[in-house]
């Protein structure tokens, strides 16, 4: 994976780890929490940058298979605390549509915490209906990568 060469996983970035819990304040300033996600729900946890063109693509993705994600919480994060940006990143991907998608800021600390040790983004945790750990994929992601860790 790159950016990862000679770094250990957090714990939680293992296979079968549990999803962590986690606050997010999305773009209209409310917080949604792990306790949100419906019970038979898969996961896609991510960390992301609003600015960055490999993450374009990864909202744009998302959107694309809305259909197929309809028993997926897809969950995209970021530190970066503008909401402004947030917002125009949710339009121009239309992810601003999708109930299931849920796009914020967590903290800086949070994410350092949870995530691996990367500089590529998007960094995205694929998690079963029992919310454990089945992948993480890395900065170029394709349709193929997420359907075939889902199960879909």
């Amino acid at each position: 994976m790159p950016g990862t060469e000679g770094k250990d996983p957090h714990p939680e970035a293992k296979p079968n780890s549990a999803l962590p819990v986690f606050n997010l304040v999305d773009a209209n300033r409310k917080t949604w929490t792990n306790k949100n996600i419906p019970a038979q729900h898969k996961v896609i946890f991510a960390m992301f940058n609003p600015g960055c063109s490999h993450c374009d693509d990864f909202g744009a993705l998302i959107h694309r298979l809305k259909d197929s994600l309809s028993n997926t919480t897809v969950i995209m994060m970021t530190f970066e605390e503008n909401f402004k940006e947030l917002k125009n990143f949710l339009q121009k991907s239309g992810l601003d549509q999708q109930k299931n998608v849920h796009v914020g800021i967590c903290s800086n600390g949070f994410i350092l915490g949870h995530f691996m040790p990367n500089y590529a983004i998007p960094q995205v945790m694929i998690y079963s209906k029992q919310k454990k750990l089945k992948q993480v994929l890395y900065e170029s992601i394709t349709s193929q990568d997420l359907m075939r860790y889902l199960g879909n």
